[in-house]
């Protein structure tokens, strides 16, 4: 272990022990200048002599963060005190650590400005071993290192084949429509091929125009079959998010016969109409982990040439789920028979934000499989990943769910690195897959601890 970028590279794995095992947490400290630590867990360890547990923290560290790329979480009355700096594609931890331990035994000097240290922690609970899972992540998220890799092709939204176009929905979703009409997703549509910097993103990847390029038509516009054509024919519409209608509207607007309204249909086939729709490729706004995919497919920016030579941002850094859908694009006239564009109700927002983070984990782990060097766009998806995993973190402690900790322990084992495409997507798989039964799982009703969280209305976009 002779520098930072060896230490970096250390297997998340070697945190993930058994209850039973000891741990040794080994941190490599800076002799001089603002303290910088990189950390992590061996075992067999020695033990805390008698019966002495952990009570708070291994090592107790104030952040003290340097560097426009710094970014501290912390500080924690528990378990451990973590402050990822991802700076430079290495994962370090910088704190001031001002307490002394006694279990703390001097090491070996590495190099000629670095002292070894390590921590000695004996036998630790379950929920310490959670926290270890997911610290794990934490060091493997924050690295980044150069190898060949082959990108997948980005999907489109929807197909243009099966688009149907906003006019027919707008039929019978009158109010939806016109909300859609208020929005950015609606007028982007006009005034993306007019903005300066849309034009100088076109110049620098050789595209003619924002409207004529698949890189942009992805997020910004709806295309739709014309004879033998594609053309764009809306920005952000109904179909972006619901998915291409031609298969499914007719099952979807049929309440049970010719004479049979949607206020007279039975519950039985309501419910029969929705899974058929569903089965036939619409995106119901009950499968909230679908919606939300919609969103975080193009929030992410999962397009690394797109941001590293054309200059786009690497995804929108602030978006939230509920932040961001309970806003300006928010179209909810269903609820109320179409008198009022309601808000989701707190038992939604909760499921919401946890499903946010969980979607945004999962496509911020596509995004980095993605990258093919170390540069703005994998560094940045990369350090979304690991903001995501620890928000998770943070709420597991709370919330002590099955699906949110396998999802912790699943993400424990991701490099987030370059060449490491195939492992990366299956990890995002496995996310997937716990975060749709999370959503089958919980209304809401259990989930009060996520209350402090929800943003204010008063900070919806």
């Amino acid at each position: 272990m002779k520098n930072f970028a060896r230490i970096s590279k250390a297997k998340p794995a070697l945190l993930v022990r058994r209850a039973s095992e000891e741990v040794t947490i080994r941190c490599l400290q800076r002799a001089n200048g603002p303290a910088t630590w990189i950390a992590w867990a061996e075992g067999p360890g020695i033990p805390i002599a008698g019966n002495q547990r952990l009570k708070a923290r291994p090592f107790a560290c104030q952040p003290e963060i340097g560097g426009a790329n710094g970014r501290a979480f912390g500080p924690s009355n528990r378990g451990f005190a973590l402050f990822p700096a991802l700076q430079a594609g290495l994962g370090k931890l910088t704190g001031r650590c001002p307490y002394s331990h006694s279990e703390t035994s001097k090491r070996a000097s590495v190099g000629a400005s670095h002292t070894y240290l390590s921590f000695h922690i004996g036998r630790f609970s379950a929920t310490f071993k959670h926290k270890l899972e997911a610290y794990a992540t934490f060091l493997g998220a924050c690295v980044i290192l150069l190898a060949p890799c082959t990108a997948k092709a980005q999907n489109t939204r929807c197909d243009p084949t099966k688009v149907v176009s906003t006019e027919a929905c707008a039929k019978c979703h009158v109010n939806e429509v016109q909300s859609w009409k208020l929005t950015p997703h609606y007028r982007t549509f006009d005034e993306l091929g007019r903005k300066p910097e849309a034009n100088q993103i076109c110049k620098k990847l050789g595209l003619r125009s924002a409207k004529r390029s698949d890189v942009c038509i992805d997020c910004h516009f709806t295309l739709q079959q014309d004879g033998d054509k594609l053309k764009p024919v809306s920005g952000i519409s109904c179909e972006s998010c619901h998915g291409a209608a031609a298969d499914w509207m007719a099952v979807h607007n049929d309440y049970g016969g010719a004479l049979v309204t949607r206020e007279s249909e039975t519950p039985e086939h309501a419910i029969a109409r929705v899974e058929r729709s569903e089965d036939l490729g619409m995106q119901n706004t009950r499968n909230l982990y679908a919606i939300a995919s919609s969103c975080f497919n193009c929030h992410t920016v999962p397009n690394e040439k797109l941001v590293n030579v054309g200059g786009h941002v690497a995804g929108t850094a602030d978006f939230e789920l509920v932040r961001w859908s309970q806003g300006q694009v928010r179209h909810n006239y269903l609820r109320t028979g179409g008198t009022a564009n309601a808000t989701s109700d707190i038992e939604r927002r909760r499921v919401m934000f946890v499903v946010g983070l969980i979607v945004d984990l999962e496509y911020s782990t596509r995004a980095t499989a993605k990258a093919t060097e170390k540069s703005s766009y994998g560094v940045t998806v990369a350090s979304r990943a690991a903001s995501a995993s620890y928000q998770l973190f943070q709420l597991q402690s709370k919330l002590n769910d099955p699906e949110i900790q396998s999802i912790l322990t699943t993400f424990s084992k991701a490099e987030l690195r370059v060449g490491n495409a195939e492992s990366l997507h299956a990890i995002a798989d496995e996310i997937k897959v716990a975060g749709e039964r999370f959503c089958q799982n919980h209304d809401g009703t259990m989930l009060a601890a996520v209350d402090p969280l929800l943003p204010d209305p008063s900070e919806y976009k």
